[in-house]
């Protein structure tokens, strides 16, 4: 709900706290990671960690679950994959998708 959205494709539903609703708590862990970045890709969790099964390490950060690349469609949901750094417009990306959740009608 709230979206044309891939359920294959991780990267088209942006819940940081994996609960299936785009909330404040989403919010609250992506300013935990805010300014994080992977390095260019060279530290040991990167953009191209698994999302789902790498530990988050805590605050001040980077994880990919907090990081989108840029609108790759449409939709202001529509993103990229990580980018790798977590910043304003990561923001912007979830903004777009509060209230959205992944269940179903």
């Amino acid at each position: 709900m709230g979206g044309k959205r891939d359920p294959a494709n991780f990267w088209d539903f942006f819940d940081p706290n994996l609960d299936g609703a785009i909330g404040f708590g989403d919010f609250l862990l992506l300013i935990q990671h805010f300014g994080a970045t992977d390095d260019n890709g060279q530290a040991s969790i990167n953009r191209n960690s698994d999302p789902l099964t790498t530990p988050d390490a805590g605050p001040g950060t980077y994880h990919p679950r907090f990081d989108r690349g840029a609108v790759v469609g449409p939709n202001g949901w529509d993103r990229a994959p990580p980018n790798g750094a977590i910043g304003f417009t990561d923001f912007l990306a979830l903004l777009v998708q509060f209230g959205h959740t992944c269940a179903g009608p």
